[in-house]
């Protein structure tokens, strides 16, 4: 069941916040080899999947270069923001409410995409 409908129809959700994950820490780096997975997965043919995939990359920057930059111009904060990993903490609603993620990461990004047709 969808957290946000569990909150509305169950009695000790009232009052409560809680912080929803699926329970699987995710990089920014995974998360857009899940989206590109996701875009490639409705191709059938190499070639298109391929083409699909090189354009996913937009240049190659090594990590050690651009935190290196990223530290020179004080922006090192920011780059931790957008390459670390977010972490969120769901066992309050798991515990309280029994919820459970209905997808994985890695279904809901496939899901996502083939519904948006990316």
């Amino acid at each position: 069941m969808d957290a946000i409908a569990m909150c509305i129809q169950h009695p000790k959700a009232a009052g409560e916040t809680f912080l929803v994950s699926d329970g699987q820490d995710v990089s920014t780096a995974d998360l857009i080899k899940m989206v590109a997975g996701g875009m490639n997965s409705n191709k059938s043919d190499s070639h298109e999947k391929r083409d699909s995939h090189f354009y996913c990359h937009l240049f190659y920057l090594p990590f050690g270069i651009l935190k290196a930059l990223c530290k020179i111009i004080r922006k090192a904060e920011e780059l931790e923001k957008l390459t670390g990993t977010l972490v969120g903490d769901s066992s309050k609603i798991r515990n309280l409410l029994g919820w459970k993620p209905p997808w994985t990461p890695e279904e809901g990004i496939r899901e996502m995409v083939l519904k948006n047709k990316c």
